[in-house]
């Protein structure tokens, strides 16, 4: 059997693909390590680099929803410092309600200047309420062009609407929210034209629902003077002719009540003191006196209370003064109702749960003169609007009036205290969203380097091994191509 010839051309041919292969390798391992990528072309590696420029295409979506919620953080933040803004006038004007109230202060002078100092206030929380963050006018809703609140004769405007025109904040125009994308799969309800909440985070606001609108329903309050503890009364019998000043700790006995005391055998005594002498000095009207107080030491003050469907029967003790008294008050609420209830320190019932219709009134079933009176309905739900009316009530001179006022604007910051929890809570899902995206770009950066970027001290070795083959390659080329005539030539 013959042998296979291997001609010289044909060793050089070989020798000569392999060098240059051998270069190619060294090559571009030295391009990995100089530009600091696996693969400079797609075609390089068309698998890896599909699923490189997905993950960068990730990875810039999630630059684009970081942004997004930078600028919502900042709108939040300004937000909520506005409305705190707020919160503190509502205090301020309720303190000036206070003096205005008073009837030693003149009404030409003192009240006038008062008044003016409200409506200065309203003034001032127009201007937060028509603050601009990040080109948005963040309170005007989708209104980005005029202003959100202004100010004509004394009335309030909300995007060229009365804020008592609506209950609803959501019938105002321009009244819904703008949002922006952070990722969450953003998209719109049936109909496509509002934005589902629940994918995407609001960036304005509707200014009516921060500050309310409409007319306020029926309010509650407190008459101090029928819970209070020792509170002296006097009861005048008709049939005996016989009068008595009565102090006692508790509420009041009602009018059958003292009649069906055995009241005989007793005198008549133009006051308190009068009576506390003689019963001194009489152990049986001392006795007698001693037991009707202690009776009604022992009967509490009783409220039915209605919240939407819940009702509850709320019994109190009263304290040694109007403070108390609330404190004691708030605690029996709390007990039944949480913090949906609060009384203030005027005496005024108010709730946080939108929506739901609070009902209060004495409970029958126990001692006492009315403690509940209702407040008049038809006063506006609006902050600033409330504040306008205070001040003319301020200006009139009604004191009655103007201290009505004054628990309103005090009951007020209730609800503002609603829309400052609903930015905080909002502030908070940014803060998570926040975190969440920085935790996706961890893990996108980890993917990316694992197709994208090269083992330096890896790709180093490598480049060591094939540098070595190379020169190998060189120095085989003495003995693998033959010399020609222009190798003596030199």
């Amino acid at each position: 059997m013959a042998g296979m010839r291997i001609t010289g051309s044909t060793v050089i041919r070989r020798y000569v693909s392999n060098l240059e292969r051998n270069f190619y390798d060294k090559n571009k391992t030295e391009n990995k390590i100089i530009n600091n990528r696996k693969f400079t072309r797609a075609s390089q590696n068309p698998m890896e680099a599909v699923k490189a420029l997905k993950v960068r295409k990730a990875m810039a979506e999630i630059d684009t929803y970081q942004k997004n919620l930078d600028t919502a953080a900042g709108i939040y933040d300004s937000a909520e410092n506005a409305v705190r803004q707020i919160s503190g006038i509502i205090a301020t004007v309720h303190e000036k309600l206070i003096q205005g109230a008073h009837g030693t202060y003149d009404v030409k002078t003192d009240k006038q200047i008062i008044a003016q100092e409200i409506e200065a206030l309203a003034d001032e929380m127009v201007r937060l309420m028509n603050l601009i963050v990040a080109d948005r006018r963040i309170f005007g809703g989708v209104n980005n062009t005029d202003l959100a609140y202004e100010l004509k004769d004394g009335s309030v405007f909300y995007n060229g609407v009365s804020v008592n025109q609506f209950t609803d904040p959501s019938m105002f125009p321009d009244g819904a929210y703008s949002y922006i994308d952070v990722g969450m799969g953003m998209r719109f309800l049936e109909g496509g034209y509002d934005v589902d909440p629940q994918t995407a985070i609001p960036v304005t606001f509707n200014g009516a629902e921060i500050l309310g609108s409409g007319f306020d329903g029926k309010k509650y309050s407190v008459n101090f003077e029928n819970i209070s503890y020792g509170t002296w009364k006097e009861y005048f019998n008709q049939e005996k002719h016989r009068a008595f000043v009565l102090a006692y700790p508790g509420v009041p006995a009602t009018q059958a009540a003292l009649d069906a005391w055995d009241w005989s055998g007793y005198g008549g005594y133009a006051d308190a003191a009068a009576m506390e002498a003689a019963a001194a000095s009489n152990p049986t009207l001392q006795a007698d006196y001693e037991n009707f107080r202690d009776e009604m030491a022992d009967k509490d003050y009783s409220f039915i209370v209605s919240l939407g469907k819940m009702r509850e029967v709320i019994t109190v003790k009263p304290g040694a003064d109007a403070s108390e008294t609330v404190q004691n008050l708030n605690d029996a609420l709390y007990e039944k109702f949480g913090d949906a209830i609060e009384v203030t320190a005027n005496g005024l019932w108010t709730t946080t749960a939108l929506g739901m219709e609070l009902a209060v009134r004495d409970n029958p079933a126990y001692y006492g003169q009315s403690a509940v009176y209702d407040v008049p309905s038809g006063y506006p739900k609006n902050i600033i609007q409330l504040t306008l009316d205070a001040a003319k009530a301020c200006r009139s001179g009604d004191g009655d009036e103007t201290a009505l006022y004054a628990d309103l604007v005090f009951a007020s910051n209730s609800f503002l205290s609603l829309s400052i929890a609903k930015i905080g809570s909002e502030q908070k899902f940014i803060e998570f969203n926040q975190e969440r995206l920085q935790n996706n770009v961890l893990s996108l950066k980890e993917q990316q380097n694992l197709l994208e970027f090269p083992d330096l001290s890896e790709e180093s070795t490598n480049w060591k091994m094939l540098e070595m083959i190379y020169n190998a390659s060189l120095q085989m080329s003495t003995s693998t191509i033959p010399m020609s005539i222009f190798s003596f030539m030199r």
